[in-house]
């Protein structure tokens, strides 16, 4: 459960917090939403960040069949590599 900007931009470094609270069957539509908890700078690469996320996914009769934090080490976006992965956002 991710998205590209995201999976393809970083590495995951940890998951913590992990609860599997529902079963998940064949069929089911199972659904994201991924909220930012916390960011800060790498201490030892100074062009990567460390973010940390909690995503829930969510089966289609609105049952959370998991929950998780996870930390993902990612490019700064002025650092990182061309491929079209960080969609323009406004601010």
């Amino acid at each position: 459960m991710g998205v590209a900007d995201v999976s393809e931009n970083g590495v995951a470094l940890g998951w913590d917090e992990v609860k599997l609270s529902h079963p998940l069957f064949a069929g089911d539509t199972l659904y994201s939403k991924s909220r930012v908890l916390d960011k800060r700078e790498s201490r030892s690469n100074p062009q990567r960040g460390i973010v940390k996320v909690r995503t829930r996914g969510i089966q289609q009769e609105g049952k959370v069949v998991i929950d998780y934090v996870r930390s993902m080490l990612v490019w700064k976006k002025a650092h990182a590599p061309t491929r079209g992965l960080f969609p323009e956002v406004s601010e």
